[in-house]
């Protein structure tokens, strides 16, 4: 289990205001940071030697990182919503000095400078009460020191999508945010290059472990075929990870991603993660430049089995993404 951002010993400073939204008329524009979502649910048999210890049942350890990234992905729909990169959010977190320990108090959240960098950090943890899973988030106002905290979403473990799309739903409504149209209105640069890295399997179980390097192998013909882009050969890209230690983990965010782009001397990176919920298949999807290590496109994909996912990224890339009409 990943090391933690934040602990809970932070409640002394939870500030509940039910229907509060931040955003007027939706005109409002906000940078948010989305930190690991954290699994605190204890096992279901404890034996005497883990009684006095903070013992979390590992299973449920796919959902910090899965929730986490469909949640980056589902704020990028809506316009209000800037995304901060990872490397941003841990200087932001080095600033308020919101450590592994969690011991915040409102002295170490500063009153100046950080409304600069970012305007909300989003976090949460993970339980389970009555065999439904509960999703408790909270919303950091960076600006004027306070933390908030959303209706829980709960549900099945089998409903975990549904769990996502509530998630986005309470944050957006709490922000006060308006879906947009359309996937992004940046557009890359033509006859760039272009690497589709790996893609991370954010599912409970590995029955689907092949699509980590089916997806990106689709993506690729796809991408040949539109002949947008100059595509890097995975033999490169396979080498390249290799020599980083990252052949077994498949764990890459955007500053890993940078490095291997100048590596690979690629301006963007396609990176993907996805995630498989009782039969369904949802993809999420950045695209990284590696100048400057933002992510300006982030998007999802959902089948409604392997079958036809092929299907479905046809139709996503012959849409809205990366402007290839």
């Amino acid at each position: 289990m990943r090391n933690r951002y934040f602990g809970w010993a932070v409640l002394f400073l939870i500030f509940f205001i039910p229907g509060f939204a931040y955003a007027q008329g939706g005109k409002a524009t906000f940078k948010v940071g989305v930190l690991y979502f954290e699994n605190i649910i204890r096992p279901e048999k404890v034996t005497p030697a883990q009684a006095g210890l903070h013992t979390v049942d590992p299973q449920y350890d796919y959902l910090e990182r899965a929730l986490t990234d469909m949640l980056t992905t589902d704020l990028a729909a809506f316009p209000q919503a800037q995304l901060l990169e990872r490397a941003r959010i841990e200087k932001l977190l080095e600033e308020i000095k919101f450590g592994e320990s969690g011991l915040v108090d409102e002295k170490t959240i500063p009153k100046r400078g950080l409304a600069v960098e970012g305007d909300f950090l989003i976090y949460g943890q993970l339980d389970k009460k009555k065999g439904k899973l509960i999703v408790k988030t909270k919303i950091i106002d960076i600006s004027k020191g306070k933390i908030h905290s959303l209706k829980e979403v709960s549900g099945a473990e089998e409903d975990v999508l549904m769990i996502a799309e509530g998630l986005k739903s309470t944050v957006a409504d709490f922000l006060g945010l308006e879906q947009g149209t359309g996937i992004n209105a940046f557009k890359p640069e033509r006859e760039g290059s272009l690497a589709v890295l790996p893609f991370y399997n954010n599912s409970k179980t590995d029955k689907l472990g092949h699509l980590r390097q089916g997806l990106p192998a689709i993506f690729i013909n796809k991408l040949i075929k539109l002949g947008r882009f100059t595509i890097v050969e995975r033999a490169r890209i396979n080498s390249v990870m290799q020599e980083l230690g990252l052949q077994q983990s498949g764990l890459i965010d955007e500053k890993t991603a940078v490095k291997i782009g100048k590596l690979l001397g690629a301006k963007y990176l396609l990176l993907g993660m996805f995630i498989e919920n009782q039969g369904i298949i949802r993809i999420d999807i950045r695209v990284i430049e590696t100048e400057t290590g933002r992510a300006p496109i982030l998007a999802s994909i959902t089948s409604e089995n392997e079958d036809k996912l092929f299907s479905a990224i046809e139709i996503f890339t012959t849409g809205d993404f990366l402007s290839l009409r």
